[in-house]
């Protein structure tokens, strides 16, 4: 409710926005992934490099702890196999990676 209400009231530029700072005050109780293609992350991957784009992957990492997860997606899109290899990487490097299989008959 916190984050809503401030993204409307001082965060509103055409549309309510929340910044990182808003974010370290009250992440708890939220889970973030690294989100589709489109995303923060995989957009930097794609236009600044790896490099930056991991400086900004474990900031998010520090403000969200275990519940930041990384989001794999296949679309068969050439920047996303792209954005899904770093992510790959990083994953089995910075995080665990919990799965859950299914069962079936």
């Amino acid at each position: 409710m916190q984050l809503s209400s401030t993204s409307f009231l001082e965060g509103f530029y055409y549309k309510p926005r929340i910044d990182l700072d808003l974010l370290r005050k009250h992440h708890e109780g939220l889970v973030a992934t690294t989100c589709c293609l489109q995303g923060q992350v995989p957009q930097m991957i794609l236009n600044q490099g790896e490099e930056a784009a991991q400086e900004k992957f474990e900031e998010y990492l520090d403000i969200f702890g275990d519940d930041y997860y990384i989001e794999i997606q296949d679309h068969d899109i050439d920047d996303q196999h792209t954005v899904n290899e770093v992510l790959l990487k990083w994953a089995s490097t910075r995080c665990t990676i919990r799965s859950r299989k299914s069962k079936t008959g």
